[in-house]
């Protein structure tokens, strides 16, 4: 009996320690981004528990960032883009990997399902970034474009860099800054963008200036 002891006891102490390290390294990994700035009651919904937005807060893969009238957040992810949402909008961020993750795999990805986002995403460090909407997807490198969706239009401006948008039931254009588009599902796109009014431009910019 003492033998089959002994024999176990290396068997059960290993048994005891594999559970824990991955379940701490998908815990570690699921934190993809943090609150930074926040302006009115903003709520993070993770799963069946809404979380009231504060500074520090982690953000996780499948969040849902929700903001009311009034609510504006900024988000910092860990390959130094910066997310920030603007009034009334949802935004689901449904994949995110950094450079040092492993090269050639997917950058950050999120589905804008209603109202606006700007994102500004850094030369080095990152994998790209892809933003989806009912109608489009705008995805770039090293950029600083914004995105505003509802149930019947996808708009984008870019403000630096350059992003490919693709409209969901076909079509591919590039954009550059400066440039901006509206992409419906029943319309196709344009040959060439557009260079918007500088009324718009603004009306964009403020609405996702979070401080």
């Amino acid at each position: 009996m003492t033998c089959i002891r002994r024999t176990l006891a290396p068997f059960a102490l290993l048994l005891a320690l594999l559970p824990w390290a991955p379940a701490q390294a998908d815990q570690a990994a699921e934190i993809v981004a943090r609150v930074t700035i926040v302006q009115g009651g903003v709520l993070v919904v993770r799963g069946s528990r809404r979380l009231e937005a504060e500074a520090g807060l982690a953000i996780e893969r499948q969040d849902e960032v929700v903001t009311p009238a009034r609510g504006r957040v900024r988000l910092d992810f860990r390959d130094g883009t910066v997310v920030a949402i603007g009034p009334n909008s949802r935004v689901l961020v449904l994949h995110y990997m950094a450079a040092p993750d492993g090269a050639g795999g997917r950058g950050g990805v999120l589905e804008l399902i209603i109202g606006i986002l700007r994102a500004t995403v850094p030369s080095a460090g990152s994998l790209g970034w892809s933003v989806e909407s009912r109608a489009a997807v705008a995805s770039s490198r090293s950029t600083d474009w914004i995105v505003e969706a509802s149930a019947q239009r996808t708009s984008v401006l870019v403000l630096g860099g350059r992003v490919a948008v693709e409209r969901r039931a076909g079509g591919r254009l590039f954009l550059t800054g400066g440039e901006g588009i509206d992409v419906t599902a029943d319309t196709p796109l344009p040959e060439v963008p557009n260079r918007w009014g500088a009324a718009r431009v603004i009306d964009f910019v403020q609405r996702t200036r979070v401080e």
